[in-house]
């Protein structure tokens, strides 16, 4: 999926547009790894999924799913056609994932005003739990620091030599032009750490299988390893 929107994506592949296909790069190392996720969502309201095809939600509690939806948010049914819009940002669904039992965040896409559905880049089986959640803006802001700040405290490395965030393009809605700001903030605390990132369509976290929208993943390498009283 590519564009911001759930539209089909391409992979180039030995100078070919590959149509429905995945990238997949796989590496090899024996430096240690950390790993977090942050974003600053809260259960606003818990909901049932009565109707789905894939990732197609058709009824939420019994009502066609885009009139449910809107409706706790006080709305008339309206078109979200992007990631970086507002209403999806601020009120994403999201589902409790089965390994971690953390919310996994969900944007989901409203195709026209008429619409009864919901489009969301997962497969959801149909009577799953849903939640609509909200975004604690403050705390949103702060997922890129916070997410570090996990990444090393649960981790072994006392001294990351590269550190890879991935940021969903959906939390520009938080921090607007903090962007830089908030890259000059991460240098400054890793002075001596090579640090690269991304701003993706959702961030995958290496416990889950899910990919969850409105998140920052940060990714830590290191082979300087904390003692056992520093753990």
């Amino acid at each position: 999926m590519d564009d911001c929107n759930y539209e089909t994506g391409y992979v180039i592949y030995k100078d070919e547009f590959l149509e429905d296909h995945t990238l997949l790069i796989l590496g090899r190392s024996d430096l240690e790894v950390s790993m977090a996720q942050k974003h600053g969502y809260h259960i606003k309201e818990e909901l049932t999924l009565t109707e789905s095809n894939r990732n197609n939600l058709q009824s939420i509690n019994n009502k066609p799913a885009s009139e449910a939806y809107f409706k706790i948010l006080n709305l008339p049914v309206l078109e979200i056609s992007d990631l970086r819009d507002e209403i999806c940002a601020l009120n994403p669904l999201a589902i409790k994932d089965m390994k971690t039992d953390e919310l996994q965040i969900l944007f989901s896409m409203s195709r026209g005003r008429n619409t009864i559905d919901l489009t969301v880049s997962q497969s959801i089986p149909q009577e799953s739990k849903l939640y609509l959640v909200e975004a604690d803006i403050e705390e949103s802001k702060k997922a890129t620091l916070e997410s570090i700040k996990a990444a090393f405290s649960s981790g072994n490395i006392k001294d990351p030599r590269v550190g890879i965030i991935f940021s969903c393009v959906g939390r520009s809605t938080f921090y607007f032009e903090r962007s830089l700001a908030e890259i000059e903030e991460i240098k400054s605390r890793f002075k001596y750490t090579d640090i690269g990132g991304a701003y993706l369509n959702g961030t995958i976290y290496e416990k889950s299988d899910w990919v969850s929208e409105g998140t920052t993943s940060t990714l830590l390498i290191g082979n300087n390893l904390k003692k056992r009283s520093e753990r």
